[in-house]
């Protein structure tokens, strides 16, 4: 009996070893993670063999999906690292079998489940609700922001580079971001974000990650800020750019029309010049203005052609880049496909265009609180006059400056 009873205690001490341990690990797994910062230059190629990317030490990326924590398929090593100008990231991407690699072929921004995918994203604010992703196929240099009817902004997009090669070991990438790209706050010159890297396979099925998180935070829990591993940059100093992009478009219009008497054909032309301006000043590392005048839908891509056999209206994102970036701010969201605020309306009259004057927009954060103000003129129409808009965007102001969203701090 006092045997059994040692035993007992034994077995006892050991299970809280075991949980002091775990509890020791899960501590340990949030400390901060220091991405190094490199003096060396690298050779922006696609091919991350220099010296400079020797000195970076890879993530322990895990696997998630089909089996979650087994061994990874494909030897993967994916670095992050910066120095003054850019944060920079490349992957090796091994694969055993390369003519397995599969890409999309469509047009830029494409995205495919079907794809062999390389992704990484910033919670740059390190608020755990907002982020920015940046992710690329084996032959398509380019981003891709996710997918549509869910809680992301997918024609949001910002300056930066990529490079990629499929040779007969795999395919490998590298990412350049200019750091005047991103927002984010600096504290006792420390800059901490939230990070999360992957990559897709899909000849295996697999989605391989870092940090680890669990498939049991269902679809889209790589895209998820709060399950991103808390990363902390040294010496990162944010920059404040001013862009300017003015444009212009001219074309010439000829057609053959009856005279007066309806006996011949007079011919017509009817020349045509419009131009534009883009402005974006940052006034701090955390507020972003816009004014645009004029703007310049020819930069929009066309949307694919839908046919509709319901009672309902087709609706088609808002790619016109005078609305992108802090879409959320202004987001009505109803639950479902239904929104209170559909920017596709705005230059639209009985299917007939109504052009805009400009708009001003200003976005950001005060303190611990996300804001943002738009304002619209379009030009009179004889249903609608021009100060039509400023009323309709008077409710969009007051919901953003009334209702700021208190945003959770580290």
């Amino acid at each position: 009996m006092g045997k059994s009873r040692k035993r007992g205690r034994s077995a006892g001490k050991i299970m809280l070893l075991i949980w002091f341990a775990a509890l020791s690990l899960g501590s340990f797994s949030q400390d901060l993670w220091t991405v190094p910062k490199i003096t060396c230059k690298i050779d922006f190629d696609g091919l991350p063999f220099e010296q400079a990317w020797e000195q970076v030490p890879p993530l322990p990326v895990l696997m998630q999906m089909p089996v979650f924590g087994n061994k990874l398929s494909e030897k993967t090593e994916i670095r992050v690292t910066y120095d003054d100008h850019y944060i920079y990231i490349s992957g090796r991407l091994y694969d055993k079998n390369p003519s397995l690699i599969q890409t999309t072929n469509k047009k830029r921004d494409e995205y495919s489940p079907n794809s062999d995918v390389m992704g990484i994203l910033f919670d740059n604010f390190l608020d755990r609700q907002n982020a920015l992703a940046f992710t690329i196929t084996p032959a398509f240099n380019d981003g891709v922001g996710s997918m549509q009817h869910m809680p992301f902004n997918m024609n949001w997009n910002t300056y930066w580079d990529v490079k990629t090669k499929i040779t007969d070991k795999g395919w490998f990438a590298e990412i350049r971001i200019p750091i005047s790209s991103l927002r984010f706050q600096t504290i006792n010159g420390e800059t901490i974000m939230g990070i999360t890297v992957w990559r897709s396979i899909p000849h295996h099925n697999e989605v391989d990650c870092f940090p680890r998180i669990d498939p049991k935070h269902r679809n889209f829990s790589i895209l998820k800020p709060s399950l991103s591993r808390k990363v902390v940059f040294e010496d990162l100093q944010p920059v404040r750019p001013l862009y300017i992009a003015p444009y212009t478009l001219g074309g010439l219009t000829q057609s053959h029309v009856l005279n007066n008497d309806e006996t011949d054909y007079v011919g017509q032309s009817e020349p045509k010049i419009t131009g534009g301006l883009d402005v974006k000043y940052v006034f701090s590392e955390k507020l972003t203005m816009d004014i645009t005048v004029n703007p310049d839908f020819a930069q929009v891509e066309a949307d694919d052609q839908k046919v509709n056999l319901t009672r309902f209206s087709l609706f088609f994102s808002g790619e016109k880049i005078v609305f992108s970036g802090k879409v959320s701010l202004f987001n009505f969201n109803l639950r479902g496909p239904n929104n209170l605020f559909y920017s596709r309306r705005i230059e639209i009259e009985d299917g007939e265009q109504v052009n805009i004057y400009g708009r001003t927009r200003l976005v950001g954060r005060l303190g611990k609180w996300d804001m943002g103000v738009l304002d619209m003129q379009t030009v009179a129409s004889e249903k609608i006059p021009d100060y039509f808009f400023s009323y309709s965007f008077f409710f969009l102001i007051f919901r953003s400056i009334i209702n700021f969203r208190k945003t959770r701090t580290r």
